[in-house]
């Protein structure tokens, strides 16, 4: 009897055909990666992926304490009063001394509109502070001269009891004042913040 096998076997040998377990979708010039080779490559990564989660963590860190030192170092500075540029305040400087005044007379201040309104510096203030023979005002409105941070005004000469009309400084206290060649004008002209006064100083400055 013949030998039929050949004719019914499968026929993966005789017309080249790969077997199930061969037929994969690996190429035939690579080699197959082993499981060895494959947790290799996955440690790898992993570890390259924690490094650089890592220093982007420590970068952010830095940055934050950085900018919170800087904030910090503004803050003493503004507190302290140690910023480099700062700015000196401005200063207008008056005398308060005697003025000649004939036969120890004093114009009355209400006939004499014009006279205050030729005055070169005029301003309302309030005294900040009282120190030997010197006033600082903080000006709260100019209406002649330039405006300035503080007005400093120095007694010279004799005592304000000897001064015809003087104005009398008290420290938190309000003034109208004005002055012509830097020297307090006196006789009720520069005095204490009252209504009348303050009218005509807007009547003589408008």
């Amino acid at each position: 009897m013949f030998d039929l096998s050949p004719f019914f076997s499968p026929p993966y040998g005789r017309f080249g055909n790969v077997t199930p377990e061969e037929n994969t979708d690996q190429p035939l010039d690579q080699p197959a990666e082993s499981r060895e080779d494959g947790t290799r490559g996955r440690s790898r990564l992993t570890w390259l992926v924690a490094a650089l989660t890592i220093l982007v963590i420590a970068a952010a860190l830095i940055w934050f304490l950085t900018r919170d030192g800087e904030e910090e170092g503004t803050d003493h500075d503004g507190i302290n009063g140690g910023d480099a540029t700062a700015v000196d305040p401005t200063v207008t400087r008056l005398e308060l001394k005697a003025a000649p005044v004939p036969a120890g007379r004093c114009a009355d201040p209400r006939a004499n509109p014009a006279l205050l309104g030729a005055a070169q510096v005029a301003f309302d203030g309030t005294v900040t502070e009282i120190k030997g023979r010197q006033v600082t005002l903080a000006p709260i409105e100019f209406f002649a001269g330039e405006a300035t941070d503080q007005v400093i005004v120095a007694q010279v000469g004799r005592s304000l009891q000897d001064l015809v009309g003087a104005v009398e400084f008290e420290e938190g206290e309000r003034y109208l004042v004005a002055a012509t060649d830097g020297r307090v004008m006196l006789c009720g002209f520069s005095a204490e913040y009252n209504g009348k006064l303050a009218a005509l100083y807007e009547l003589a400055f408008d």
